[in-house]
């Protein structure tokens, strides 16, 4: 951890002791606590009244870790090592299935970790890495969700991100090389550089705003490197980067009094999120697709959103629909190396079976239930777990899964990509499916079977990508979807 982190283990020696020499102030006691000692107690009582609630480090993905029974032997551990997913199925108890207890799998996350939460909104947060099967990479999947005339306060993260606007519209402002700001809508999508600043509100007065989010944290080195917001404007709570420094070092930077600094760095305490309707009426109006100079104070060209749901990119057939982007049409997407997909089942229906050679697949549920199997390299089950609204799931590159709605729900999922390259899934089933490509004697060989049932077999669904799954569509099948 630098000395610009959050973390009070992190702060300078020497600017420690430069900061209680600061309490000889005229206009403050001699004994008054610094700006750093204050934010210190702060977060010490924020952890008693909030139990497990982090206020600087925003969340560490060794408390993920959950494939291990706690009442297993060393030897039994020493077993987790060599194979940590070889129980994510076989350890749930018949109970935990019938409970859909995705505890035991580190693939399902049903209730994300909430990183931070105040009145007006939250921060629901997943740290995946190699113990996910990512295969080097490291992100985090953030939930945002804000109440009508609430902002997230300006801050930056520690990697490049993109953003996927569920619901609700955005109204976001960022820096790079000047002042900038655009309104996103529902299903648009937007990339941020890792480091820049930015600050999201949400001027609806009657709807929350739920923004998806991804941020790459593949560059960071430290074995527990976890997402972090660096605030840059705040107070006690939440801290900012500029608590660190003494206050002596802070009134030189900015050429004003200790006692103004004080000021500045002492009275927010609402949290990250906090009530904005009282933001002037113009800073809201001034959000409207154009880009700042503020140097010049002319406005450029407007910026160009990109949607994901773009019916222009989508596949749809009588069962479903599913859309994908990558660089190829949201060039700022290369950066965080990430891509984007989303995909509507209608009830009854799946994804044909099919495995990804590119990347690996993360989806967060947006509307109604369904279930996801994936399959091992031995053809046995990594993952079968039901979903509902909010659960988050990780298919690993390689591993063949289907996802399946209930016969009574429509079900919706977005996701990302670990690749900004085009997806090119190879599907096991469907009039698209590989066998189609394969020589039939070949496959009668391989299946111990005669060509003719290959045919047969193989060959029956005419539907692609999206099948319908009702028990009803093949004979001598029976499978109650909705009971499971």
């Amino acid at each position: 951890m630098n000395a610009l982190s959050t973390s009070p283990s992190g702060s300078c020696p020497k600017l420690s002791t430069a900061a209680a020499r600061l309490a000889r102030s005229s206009d403050r006691p001699a004994n008054a606590p610094t700006i750093r000692q204050e934010w210190r107690w702060h977060q010490d009582l924020a952890s008693l009244s909030t139990p497990g609630e982090p206020t600087s480090i925003l969340y560490d993905r060794t408390t993920q870790k959950a494939c291990k029974n706690p009442d297993s032997s060393d030897k039994d551990d020493e077993d987790d090592e060599l194979d940590p997913y070889a129980g994510c199925i076989a350890s749930l108890t018949e109970g935990e299935r019938k409970n859909n207890s995705s505890s035991a799998c580190p693939f399902v996350f049903k209730t994300p970790h909430r990183a931070f939460h105040t009145e007006y909104g939250e921060f629901k947060v997943v740290v995946l890495g190699e113990e996910h099967l990512l295969q080097r990479r490291k992100v985090a999947v953030g939930l945002l969700t804000l109440e009508p005339n609430a902002l997230l306060l300006p801050q930056y993260l520690n990697g490049p991100s993109v953003f996927y606007v569920q619901r609700g519209k955005a109204n976001l402002w960022f820096v790079e090389d000047i002042q900038r700001s655009t309104v996103l809508s529902s299903g648009e999508v937007f990339a941020l550089s890792e480091g820049t600043p930015f600050y999201v509100l949400n001027s609806q007065s009657n709807e929350n705003l739920q923004v998806l989010m991804l941020v790459d944290l593949s560059e960071l080195t430290a074995q527990r490197a976890s997402l972090e917001c660096f605030y840059v404007a705040g107070g006690m709570y939440p801290t900012t980067v500029m608590n660190g420094f003494s206050e002596e070092v802070m009134a030189a930077a900015f050429k004003v009094s200790t006692e103004e600094i004080w000021n500045l760095f002492s009275t927010q305490d609402q949290g990250p999120i906090i009530n904005a309707t009282r933001l002037q009426l113009d800073m809201v109006t001034l959000v409207n697709n154009d880009i700042l100079d503020e140097y010049s104070g002319i406005f450029k060209k407007k910026m160009k959103h990109y949607c994901l749901l773009n019916e222009k990119h989508m596949f749809r057939n009588q069962n479903g629909w599913s859309v994908a982007m990558s660089k190829k049409r949201y060039k700022r997407l290369e950066e965080a190396d990430v891509g984007m997909f989303a995909v509507g089942l209608k009830s009854g229906c799946m994804v044909a079976p099919s495995w990804n050679p590119r990347m690996t697949e993360i989806g967060i549920v947006t509307h109604g239930r369904g279930f996801i199997q994936v399959v091992r390299a031995n053809g046995s089950t990594l993952v079968d777990a039901d979903l509902e609204p909010g659960s988050v799931f990780v298919v690993p590159r390689y591993y063949p899964s289907s996802k399946v709605a209930t016969n009574d729900s429509d079900f919706e999922f977005v996701g990302f990509t670990t690749s900004s390259h085009p997806m090119r899934p190879h599907f096991l089933a469907g009039s698209n499916a590989v066998f189609n490509s394969m020589d039939t004697e070949v496959l009668s060989m391989a299946f111990n079977t005669s060509k003719k049932s290959v045919k047969e077999l193989l060959g029956s669904q005419p539907d692609k990508i999206i099948l319908t799954a009702e028990e009803s569509s093949w004979p001598g099948f029976s499978w109650n979807l909705g009971g499971r």
